[in-house]
């Protein structure tokens, strides 16, 4: 599901491990039933998804302000 939203493996393997990271410890303390811990894990990989979407689109892109000074 993680490499079908990102389409990196390399990505899809980071997300996962901070998955499990997030996760463990809830699933440790019996926070979450065992009927919904896999739709539990989907929420957190998708939020971490979405996290990592927001911080891509909050950078932007870059100017360089000197080429730019230079044209004009």
């Amino acid at each position: 599901m993680i490499y079908f939203k990102v389409q990196n493996r390399e990505e899809a393997e980071d997300i996962t491990q901070e998955t499990y990271v997030r996760a463990i410890p809830y699933l440790q303390k019996n926070r979450v039933s065992p009927d919904k811990q896999m739709a539990f894990l989907k929420t957190v990989a998708l939020n971490i998804i979405r996290d990592r979407w927001r911080q891509h689109q909050r950078r932007g892109t870059t100017a360089d302000l000197e080429a730019i000074r230079n044209e004009h």
